[in-house]
């Protein structure tokens, strides 16, 4: 999904320079337009400044730097003069424009243009305050430069793409693309509707904009805060299993979480007391399904029972994970990194995007492992020698012989659990220790593994939206099995009643006594069904607000 909402004048503005940044506020600006500033105050723009009068010294005295004296990567044994280092800044983002493969989102490429602003206002890049605010201009203007997916190592930082970032943004020429208005255009006609000229760059400025993580972390932000959103609504979706499959309570009480207390396993067993509470569908603690039934277990399977402890690991990595990507976000992450009040010129390796690509393997890791689970519970629920007395494959109308039910829609999910799997395994490893002559010999590959978990998650939201319908299906039967009618209404907890009106308000189907969700096969268009809530789910609507919260990530 692209850049959402045009709101961005009724937002808070985003201030640049005084404090970190939140990836709340990262996606504020991206997703949602809201303004930018640069923080005023004195001190920040002086700290950025004498950063730049280091470099501007360290040129005119010819001292030996890499990337203001030297040229590039594994060329850095050729010095650069005074009179040349201008120009290799402009010619070092055209170099980097080998960009290929489909557009990079909108909303990443605002989120990497934000935090690359962040980077560079840590005041330890050696740029001027106007390039600063160039990119809150163009931020501001909403021009955002057309971006490839393809071509970045996560190594010296996001070469290419932020080249394609930084040549838009300053009008390095009629060669860079960008979209305003809904148009792509050339980025220099772009920058000219907006009343904004081209930028020369000083010494150092064309490395600093595209030496550093802020395309990797753009798109991670987004992708552990899209993670942890759909972990909430699964948790929601578990809640609704239990019930729809007439499980037991017990193995979310607290003395059996006390005796093994891992923060995120009891974080979801609380979650799920909470989702349960008030529910006539499941069975009381101390009833057994023998005790009910007359037969079969004594305990429910193990998909049910060990959701706090196969759940609770996941809690753990993706806070981790999103506390790791703020810290990349609020980061200098170029080279070399000026130290103004020494005078000093620092080379080191703050560009390498491992905490995003390692943390970006962790959340797709997670997200196969989740997709297993529901893709688990979906099986439970169409085989009525598991699910406690379900019609097969979830039929609302078993009197009609022709009809099939859910199972179709069983198969779309099985089919990407199968995918998720495969994107589950690690990318980070997979990296070519030749790479620019043998300069960047370790890699990242994070802006892969960004990209990667970006589709892993598209085809979570599938799973789930999938998965969500059965649900929404299963409890309807479960309650004419008690109680001899479908409004499932009446005997959901009221937490889990929130995400089932959810659902069926984004596909349009009302509760009704007299039918389930679905009733007869040829009464409407799965994949439609399925569309409409993949689109609420990616748009943030109305069923991430009806789990919102059920997961405390302090």
């Amino acid at each position: 999904m692209n850049s959402a909402g045009d709101h961005g004048l009724d937002l808070p503005i985003v201030l640049v320079g005084e404090g970190p940044l939140r990836l709340e506020d990262v996606s504020r600006v991206a997703r949602h337009h809201a303004r930018v500033a640069l923080s005023a105050r004195a001190d920040v723009r002086e700290r950025i400044e004498a950063a730049h009068r280091v470099v501007a010294d360290t040129v005119a005295e010819g001292l030996p730097a890499y990337g203001i004296t030297t040229s590039l990567g594994g060329m850095s044994d050729r010095s650069v003069d005074a009179v040349s280092a201008s120009a290799m800044q402009h010619n070092v983002l055209w170099a980097h424009k080998t960009g290929a493969g489909q557009r990079l989102r909108d909303d990443d490429v605002r989120a990497a243009m934000l935090l690359r602003l962040n980077a560079l206002a840590r005041g330890a890049s050696g740029v001027r305050v106007e390039l600063l605010e160039r990119i809150v201009a163009v931020l501001n203007a909403r021009i955002t430069p057309v971006v490839h997916e393809f071509g970045s190592i996560g190594a010296s930082g996001d070469l290419v793409p932020l080249a394609y970032i930084a040549g838009a943004s300053i009008g390095h020429s009629a060669g860079y693309l960008a979209t305003m208005g809904g148009e792509t255009i050339d980025a220099t006609a772009a920058l000219a509707q907006a009343g904004l000229s081209p930028i020369a760059l000083a010494p150092k400025e064309g490395l600093a904009l595209i030496n550093g993580t802020s395309a990797s972390a753009a798109v991670g932000a987004r992708c552990v805060m899209e993670a942890q959103r759909l972990f909430e609504i699964t948790v929601g979706f578990h809640a609704l299993a239990v019930q729809a499959l007439h499980a037991s309570s017990q193995p979310f009480h607290p003395f059996i979480h006390d005796l093994k207390p891992h923060p995120g396993q009891q974080c979801v067993a609380a979650a799920m007391r909470r989702l349960l509470h008030g529910s006539t569908m499941v069975r009381e603690e101390h009833e057994s399904q023998r005790s009910v039934h007359g037969s079969g277990l004594i305990q429910d399977r193990y998909s049910i029972r060990c959701i706090p402890q196969f759940m609770g690991p996941i809690v753990e990595t993706l806070q981790q994970v999103h506390n790791q990507i703020v810290i990349e976000a609020n980061a200098a992450t170029d080279n070399p990194l000026i130290d103004a009040a020494g005078g000093g010129v620092y080379h080191g390796g703050n560009f390498l995007g491992q905490y995003v690509g390692t943390g970006m393997d962790r959340v797709r890791f997670d997200l196969a492992m989740m997709g297993k689970h529901v893709d688990i519970q979906l099986s439970l629920m169409h085989a009525p020698e598991f699910s406690n007395g379900l019609p097969a494959s979830l039929v609302g109308n078993t009197g009609r012989a022709v009809n099939l039910g859910l199972k179709g829609l069983q198969l779309t999910g099985n089919s990407l659990a199968s995918l998720l799997a495969f994107y589950g395994n690690p990318s980070v490893n997979h990296f070519p220790p030749y790479a620019e002559q043998f300069n960047q010999n370790l890699n990242s590959q994070s802006f892969n593994a960004a990209l990667l978990t970006s589709e892993a998650l598209r085809q979570y939201t599938v799973l789930l939206a999938a998965a969500l319908l059965t649900a929404a299906q299963a409890v309807d039967l479960r309650m004419h099995v008690l109680q001899g009618h479908y409004n499932a209404r009446q005997s959901l907890s009221p937490e889990s009643l929130a995400l089932y009106d959810a659902v069926r308000r984004v596909i349009k189907h009302p509760s009704s006594i007299e039918r389930p969700c679905i009733y007869n096969d040829d009464e409407q268009q799965l994949d439609m069904l399925l569309s409409a809530l993949v689109a609420d789910i990616e748009g943030e609507g109305a069923i991430a607000r009806a789990v919102r919260g059920v997961i405390d990530w302090n």
